[in-house]
């Protein structure tokens, strides 16, 4: 083991770290004797966790051939965070396969993160806004609640409030990606490492501050559609992904010389942070297809929204959703409405 001064750094010394080949076909250190089989167990247990329910999404978004600008759109809003478990284990997967390539691999993981966190957002709102409806007209029917600090009064939260997310959300997609950007130039990320993992964290506890606002704020409209397990899906996996990275450059910092191949520390690292967060994961990826599913792009009106959960009929989403109410105060022939993917349909007894 040599010191990590022994090793090439900086932009443009990858080209001399180990490939996939070399990691295959020659010596390599004793620890991917264990970070190869994690990774590769955590990236098949994900996919076969999550893929049945994505294949479910896809066939119910393709089920009506000519499917609304708000079904469309939903649809992007939902596919992205319940696949993120799935693409980040595949990333990580090759992260540890391939230790050259770590540091571009990293950025796409970024990328990942701040897309996930954004289409979630936009997924919220999409949900408090009725699919394509009016935000500042459904913002006031809200309940009022505490919004930004548990000692403010309660009050229903407004489009300032709405855009003050959306800022705090756009601040961490932009520190993110820059960060793992960065973080190219080894040299000056580990001079600096306290004020990147100061900024970093601090970063993703404003966007999930931000979207724990608004959660709380439309929690009647969104109870109905496993938000808390859909928001912790993104926060379990991307605090996992942040966290393991941070905990492992606390403890390896030399690079190991292998034959003629250098494996620096921060490539160590990102293979320990790579292979834990594929397992990590597993779990996150069995939360999201119990969370995520085709039903999120159905859009039930306020009076079936209403009804009892047993008296919905069955419907694929781009098939007409028919609903039966026998409320109180609603004549047992009244008819009902229906709006699938943006469109109302009737529905008559």
């Amino acid at each position: 083991m040599a010191s990590s001064d022994s090793c090439a750094h900086g932009i443009g010394a990858a080209m001399e770290w180990p490939s996939f080949w070399q990691l295959m076909m020659e010596p390599h250190p004793h620890a991917y004797n264990y970070l190869i089989p994690m990774a590769s167990a955590g990236f098949a247990l994900t996919a076969a966790a999550l893929v049945p329910m994505l294949v479910r999404l896809v066939l119910a978004r393709r089920a009506d051939k000519e499917p609304p600008a708000a079904m469309k759109k939903r649809f992007v809003y939902l596919f992205v965070p319940a696949s993120a478990p799935l693409v980040i284990a595949a990333l990580k997967f090759v992260v540890v396969m391939a230790p050259r390539v770590w540091k571009i691999f990293g950025i796409l993981s970024a990328c990942v993160e701040a897309a996930a966190f954004f289409c979630f957002l936009q997924l919220i709102l999409d949900f408090i806004g009725g699919g394509g409806g009016d935000l500042a007209a459904a913002l006031p029917r809200l309940t009022p609640s505490k919004l930004w600090c548990c000692c403010s009064s309660a009050r229903v939260p407004t489009l300032r409030d709405v855009l003050a997310a959306r800022v705090l959300v756009g601040q961490f997609m932009v520190v993110v990606i820059a960060l793992s950007i960065v973080e190219l130039n080894d040299d000056w990320a580990k001079a600096h490492n306290s004020f990147i993992a100061i900024v970093d964290t601090v970063s993703l506890v404003l966007c999930v501050v931000a979207e724990l606002t608004l959660i709380r704020a439309g929690h009647d409209v969104l109870s109905q559609h496993n938000i808390h397990a859909k928001f912790w899906t993104m926060k379990g996996l991307f605090v996992a992904n942040t966290f393991t990275r941070r905990f492992f450059s606390r403890f390896i910092t030399e690079s190991q010389h292998i034959g003629g191949l250098c494996y620096t520390g921060e490539t160590l690292v990102s293979g320990f942070s790579a292979a834990s967060t594929a397992l990590i994961a597993v779990p996150v990826a069995l939360l999201a297809a119990c969370a995520f599913g085709p039903q999120d792009l159905l859009f039930p009106t306020e009076a079936v929204a209403n009804c009892p959960a047993t008296d919905a009929a069955e419907s694929s989403a781009g098939s007409s959703a028919v609903a039966e109410c026998e409320g109180e105060g609603e004549g047992e022939g009244d008819d009902v409405d229906v709006e699938v993917g943006g469109r109302q349909e009737p529905s008559r007894e």
